[in-house]
């Protein structure tokens, strides 16, 4: 279909849809077509974002910070940074991560405690000759912020490394925490890409999400970062919210596109136990999307932005040009460059462990008064573990698939015999010397991805207890 520079009509999009799936033989009424195996992985509540391999629920409890930051291996030429900022403006309904509200002075307590940790770190591994990549704040909501403190996070922590002449610098952002005044500062301070937590430009929807802000301000946000200068803006859109259509995917791309957004990230509603929408799942699925309605709304997003010439970056991001590209991502997932976390709750990947510091903020904050790394769980990926990460992560980036010296010939024959499996199902396809996902694959991009788990982190996920029995009772 090639609808760019028309209006589309809900009827335009049926028919698209209608075509793909049948193309791939996917009858959403029957799960048994659904190209994936475990067919409850599709079932709202149960789905799960894999950003790190292996999971989160499945790493066990660190023995010692020293198994990540060991000084005498040796360091990278080349690393990537992510500074984690727990603070927002309020709850919204979905989110189920550890938050923290707060004046002034504990925002300024906090960043004297992640530059502190920042410090120890630098003390016990030599990064002097590490080049500094891409450097990513993330929350929460780093732009609550007043000016000053915002400034002395981005200098505290730049000031701290050597950073690429090109690093990219990404800051995310809610459209209540920005003014004018901000847009230019964040310029000022050498940030290259905003990422801004819109999530809908349905203003009933945004109220029924807790939202802080309303379409209105988003516009006026957008338009105070271009004044600032600001030429990379990304926007967060979330699918298969309760009472989501396909009206909602249409107006919310229309408005993107009207805005002149080079890139925008999407993402599947996740129902989380200890968010308020969780609470509202187990009552009542009155106005829940079923697991087809989901599938639907996934491949609607993916083929309205591709039609509008967006391209396909990491799974669920979608670019205007290759300057809007999202390099932490790729240098993290494709390219395998090790990254450093900093902050409570923070993640990383380091010396071929991959770790999560504390989510306590009692308990970081303990850590680094005692002048330790924060590291609270963690596992040290063998070379079979990290060529099984390289499929993992490859498949949601294209890739070519690169062997190991040290991981067995029988577990790249297994990996490849998968790889030809998903192949045949048309998940994945060879393009261009690339392995890549389809758009049918990117619907399923979880599950697929999950395909190239081992054995051994699909036990420990087992028996990591991840899904409520509230949840599994409905899979």
């Amino acid at each position: 279909m090639n609808i760019t520079n028309k209006v589309i009509t809900k009827d335009d999009l049926e028919a698209e849809l209608a075509y793909n799936l049948k193309n791939h033989n996917i009858n959403l009424c029957d799960k048994n077509t659904w190209p994936y195996k475990n067919k409850g992985q599709r079932q709202i509540g149960s789905s799960s974002i894999i950003v790190t391999y292996p999971p989160k629920r499945t790493l066990p409890p660190a023995n010692s910070w020293k198994q990540v930051f060991d000084s005498n291996s040796i360091t990278p030429p080349q690393i990537t940074i992510y500074c984690h900022i727990p603070y927002c403006t309020g709850k919204c309904r979905y989110c189920g991560f550890k938050t923290i509200t707060g004046d002034d002075f504990a925002h300024n307590d906090y960043i004297n405690l992640l530059l502190t940790e920042i410090g120890l770190v630098s003390q016990i591994i030599d990064l002097k000759n590490t080049k500094v990549v891409s450097l990513y704040f993330g929350g929460g909501t780093p732009t609550v912020f007043c000016n000053n403190l915002l400034k002395k996070l981005l200098i505290g922590v730049t000031s701290h490394f050597n950073m690429a002449s090109n690093a990219e610098i990404t800051v995310e952002a809610s459209p209540e925490t920005i003014n004018a005044t901000k847009a230019k500062l964040l310029r000022k301070l050498g940030v290259t890409r905003i990422s801004l937590g819109v999530q809908t430009f349905e203003d009933d929807i945004l109220r029924h999400m807790n939202r802080r802000h309303n379409t209105e301000q988003t516009i006026c946000t957008i338009n105070d970062l271009r004044k600032a200068g600001h030429e990379n803006i990304n926007i967060d859109l979330i699918k298969a919210y309760p009472k989501m259509n396909l009206s909602t995917v249409i107006s919310d791309i229309e408005m993107a596109v009207s805005l002149g957004i080079e890139s925008i990230t999407t993402y599947e509603l996740v129902i989380r136990n200890d968010s308020a929408l969780g609470s509202d799942y187990y009552s009542t699925h009155e106005d829940f999307l079923s697991p087809p309605e989901q599938i639907r709304q996934s491949l609607a997003y993916d083929t309205l932005l591709r039609s509008y010439n967006y391209k396909v970056g990491p799974v669920g991001w979608y670019i205007r040009t290759k300057n809007a590209a999202y390099q932490q991502q790729y240098h993290k997932w494709r390219d395998n460059i090790p990254f450093l976390a900093f902050g409570n709750s923070g993640y990383g990947f380091y010396n071929n462990n991959q770790y999560y510091n504390s989510d306590s903020i009692n308990e970081y904050v303990q850590s680094i008064q005692d002048r330790k790394p924060p590291i609270s769980r963690t596992w040290a990926l063998n070379a079979k573990e990290l060529l099984y990460r390289s499929f993992v992560f490859g498949c949601k980036t294209g890739f070519k698939p690169r062997k190991f010296p040290t991981a067995s010939r029988s577990d790249w024959n297994y990996l490849m015999q998968k790889v030809g499996d998903l192949i045949n199902k048309g998940l994945l396809e060879n393009k261009d010397g690339k392995i890549v996902m389809t758009n049918i694959g990117r619907i399923f991009s979880e599950q697929v991805a999950h395909e190239f788990y081992s054995t051994e982190v699909i036990k420990a996920e087992e028996t990591s207890n991840w899904l409520t029995k509230d949840i599994a009772s409905k899979l």
